[in-house]
């Protein structure tokens, strides 16, 4: 496996992850193209910390804890393809618990907060995950993806399901009738 598969599947744990929690993928997508900073980006967060709110309304806590997940999804993503490879998401575990502290009042409530975060990005990976494949081995193909091309591979997993069901034998339902 090479970095860049690693790598592919690590920014795919966002993008899905953003995806599932309605965070916005924004114009410049996802991209397993190398900078000086890191091997690859999904411009999400960066938006968002930019546009941070001084007031912290439900809406905006929840939204926070949701860029958390999402942060955290890409490590989660990255491990589950490749068990013990090095950690790329220092920057994403950091990300992570500076907006669970904002909203935090102590250490240990930020400490549980981004525990909580973490067993929720499992979660969604576990969930989603032939939708990250998917996201994964488009963006090893095409390097760059906006928002509607990973939304299309999405959409061809579920029309290849919905075909595949379609050609399954229907079976009658089971269950309990009564007559009155």
């Amino acid at each position: 496996m090479s970095e860049e598969e690693t790598t592919a599947y690590h920014e795919a744990g966002h993008a899905v992850a953003a995806f599932f929690l309605n965070l916005d993928i924004g114009r410049h997508g996802v991209t397993i193209i190398s900078t000086e900073d890191a091997l690859g980006s999904a411009h999400i967060l960066r938006r968002f910390k930019e546009q941070l709110d001084v007031s912290v309304s439900p809406r905006n806590h929840l939204k926070i804890e949701n860029y958390a997940i999402m942060s955290l999804a890409g490590n989660v993503a990255q491990q589950k393809f490749r068990p013990g490879s090095e950690y790329a998401g220092h920057q994403d575990l950091l990300d992570a618990a500076d907006l669970l502290d904002y909203i935090s009042g102590s250490t240990s409530e930020t400490q549980a907060r981004i525990n909580l975060a973490q067993i929720k990005a499992e979660q969604l990976v576990d969930l989603h995950w032939k939708k990250i494949t998917a996201v994964a081995e488009a963006l090893l193909r095409h390097k760059t993806m906006n928002s509607a091309q990973v939304l299309r591979c999405f959409q061809s997993l579920d029309t290849t399901r919905v075909q595949k069901s379609k050609s399954k034998t229907r079976r009658k339902p089971r269950g309990v009738f009564i007559d009155h």
